[in-house]
């Protein structure tokens, strides 16, 4: 079919048309003889030479064959134009074999042979590609082919055109047959969508519409040359609706590909339905450097307020197979866990083998873990301004090789955790400016703010650990574990933990080379702990900005008698806990204690129920200590005896060491023998590092 299109438009005082009556004289190019047009696409009826225009001045319907000449002429016979030359133009949408193309035959030949002077039209839509459904057929150019814009005009022989399929960006999936109800089973549009973006490059637009995935899209990227983007109108207007058990969408890629999702979410249809996206690089692949975009895009459902509401047991999986070769940024996303219940399944994102990767602004809402790159090396990672709720453990970062470079956690918000912070052989590590809250309502033994085991050069600092949990037996902020080095501990405010600062012995290596200043306490009770440390190596550390640093309360066991007119020393049993988890070890003689290695400075908080002693009496407090030969008075204060016979005094600093004995001894000058209220009684001993 080559309908007939006039090359110039004639022009009266009227319109743009020539006018009634008249004249379209049709001849055979460079001669006066005339040539046959056609009333119909068959052409087997021929049109009257010349061609008469309507009253109105248009001509009926004129196909044409060939090259013709043409001249116009007005009714009187007055030429207006021409002679023009015109070529047919063949519509490529004719041939059966365009119609059929695919990805798999896109670039076959139609197998047509073109005349001189045929003029073939490349710009053709195709049905199913593109946004509005198009594409256009390339002609593979020969010797014997001219390109003129859209056209190629067969100039010097009759030739054999190859036609090649060229997409129009972007590709639509509902053009190329996806329901997009929430319904129809879209797994093998959406598929066979992904299959031409991954051949042509060509991004794959999701328009509005819920798209039914119920069988696992695997795509293999390994052998392409470009990369993938999938865009869509908005993560709550372009749905893909997973209810297979086995996930969404698994992408292979290697050859260095690029892989980009925006604006769509991935909504579980059913719990435990696997992972919604993995983009993981080929195992053994030998150019598995991957790169990775996820922006503002969604994974779970949009509402998760039943116990065990639909969920993926993994939002996101990204990254290489057996090496750092994946880099990449996640921004603006949100990840939707296991509903209301305890966050005992799912993980938002799944890090393997990433170098370099940005997480940013991304909320992830009641998951096991947050972040999870389990033993994988994921060198290079930046986690800055997300929220994390009601997560497990918000971040949990163990790598198998120690001194992994780097990570950094910033300006966000880990609520409702367990443990906020979990990083294991990294270096180079800076948490800061982030707010952790514990979960109010957990019933775990422990709750840990940050974790840091074997871990050398990092900063914590500026950081805020509140939220009590009553339900928790040991509430602790900040745990070091191992063989940390060269740490700046600093500007923390933590609130309302059993154990704010944590050092633990790991049988062979502790935390060395840091310093502790300016973090500030805010306990429960006195016998919360500021710093905790179970091994007098840990003092090597510097311990600034406080003095008080470990506490511990003790009492009397029972009412104990003094005896008037002589010093006895008070039976504060229970001193033989711990001072953090230095340990006060009890001598044979009841009341006395020896002070471990490592504590320096001690101060003693006295507070005594001694009822009904004489106001002409004497009460006196004497703290003693035996370096080696014998008790020898190191403080003391004298009260006049009252009524209510309570009593409080708070030594100076007393400068001790390790294998030194103390006691407390209380003297009552005159009167009657008293008996100690174990009920009010109490010291409070401080051991002071500075």
């Amino acid at each position: 079919m080559s309908r007939f299109i006039m090359p110039r438009q004639g022009v009266n005082s009227q319109s743009l048309i020539p006018g009634d009556g008249a004249l379209l004289y049709f001849y055979i190019v460079g001669t006066t003889t005339l040539k046959s047009t056609y009333t119909n696409a068959a052409k087997s009826i021929a049109s009257a030479n010349p061609v008469v225009a309507d009253a109105t001045g248009l001509f009926a319907y004129i196909e044409i064959d060939g090259p013709y000449d043409v001249v116009l002429k007005n009714k009187n016979g007055v030429q207006l134009w021409g002679p023009e030359t015109i070529q047919e133009l063949v519509d490529s949408s004719e041939d059966t074999a365009i119609q059929e193309l695919t990805t798999a035959t896109m670039a076959a030949n139609t197998n047509r042979t073109y005349l001189v002077g045929d003029v073939v039209q490349t710009k053709e839509w195709a049905t199913g590609y593109g946004v509005d459904g198009g594409a256009t057929y390339d002609v593979a150019l020969t010797s014997a082919v001219t390109p003129n814009t859209y056209d190629v005009i067969i100039g010097t022989a009759d030739t054999l055109i190859s036609f090649v399929l060229r997409i129009e960006a972007p590709l639509n999936i509902k053009k190329m047959g996806s329901a997009g109800d929430g319904s129809t089973s879209d797994s093998a549009a959406v598929g066979a969508a992904l299959d031409l973006a991954i051949v042509s490059g060509v991004s794959l637009y999701v328009p509005y519409g819920k798209y039914l995935i119920d069988s696992l899209i695997s795509k293999d990227m390994t052998a392409a040359t470009v990369g993938l983007r999938v865009i869509g109108d908005g993560d709550n207007n372009s749905s893909f609706l997973c209810s297979d058990a086995n996930g969404g969408m698994a992408i292979t890629v290697d050859n260095r590909n690029t892989v980009e999702f925006e604006h769509v979410r991935f909504e579980p249809v059913g719990v435990a339905r696997g992972t919604a996206l993995s983009v993981t690089s080929a195992a053994g692949g030998t150019n598995n450097y991957m790169s990775g975009r996820f922006i503002d895009c969604s994974f779970g459902a949009e509402n998760n307020t039943g116990a065990q509401s639909n969920y993926f047991t993994t939002g996101l999986e990204y990254g290489g197979a057996t090496a750092s070769h994946g880099t990449g940024i996640i921004r603006g996303c949100f990840f939707n866990g296991f509903g209301n219940a305890d966050p005992t399944a799912s993980i938002a994102i799944n890090l393997k083998y990433a170098n370099d990767m940005t997480i940013e602004s991304t909320v992830i809402y009641s998951s096991l873990v947050g972040v999870n790159c389990d033993q994988f090396t994921c060198e290079g990672l930046m986690i800055r301004g997300c929220f994390m709720i009601r997560v497990g453990k918000g971040v949990y970062a163990h790598s198998p090789s120690s001194n992994l470079p780097y990570i950094r956690i910033e300006g966000s918000h880990i609520n409702y955790t367990v443990i906020g912070i979990d990083i294991e052989n990294y270096s180079q590590s800076w948490i800061t400016n982030n707010l952790i809250y514990i979960r109010s309502d957990a019933t775990t033994a422990t709750t840990t703010d940050i974790h840091l085991n074997k871990c050398a050069t990092f900063t914590i600092s500026g950081n805020l650990f509140t939220v009590d949990a009553a339900g928790v037996a040991t509430k602790r902020g900040i745990v070091l574990f191992g063989a940390n080095s060269i740490h700046d501990v600093s500007n923390n405010k933590i609130e309302r933990r059993d154990q704010s600062i944590v050092l633990i012995h790991d049988g062979a290596a502790v935390t060395t080379d840091s310093n502790f200043k300016d973090n500030k306490f805010y306990l429960n009770t006195t016998a919360n702990q500021e710093y905790v440390i179970s091994s007098p190596l840990h003092i090597d550390n510097e311990f600034a900005g406080r003095r008080t640093e470990y506490r511990t309360e003790s009492t009397i066991t029972s009412n104990q008698t003094i005896t008037t007119g002589s010093d006895q020393t008070i039976e504060f049993a229970n001193l033989t806990s711990s001072i953090g988890s230095l340990i006060l070890v009890a001598t044979a003689t009841a009341g006395e204690l020896d002070i471990p290695d490592g504590v320096e400075r001690i101060s003693l908080k006295i507070a005594i129920a001694m009822p009904l002693v004489a106001s002409t009496a004497e009460v006196r407090f004497t703290v003693e200590r035996d370096s080696g030969s014998g008790f020898d008075e190191v403080a003391s204060h004298t009260f006049a005896g009252t009524a209510t016979g309570r009593y409080s005094f708070l030594t100076r600093i007393l400068a001790v060491a390790g294998g030194n004995t103390i006691r407390v001894q209380l003297y009552q000058d005159s009167g009657s023998d008293k008996t100690l209220s174990n009920n009010i009684s109490r010291t409070t001993l401080s051991a002071i590092i500075e």
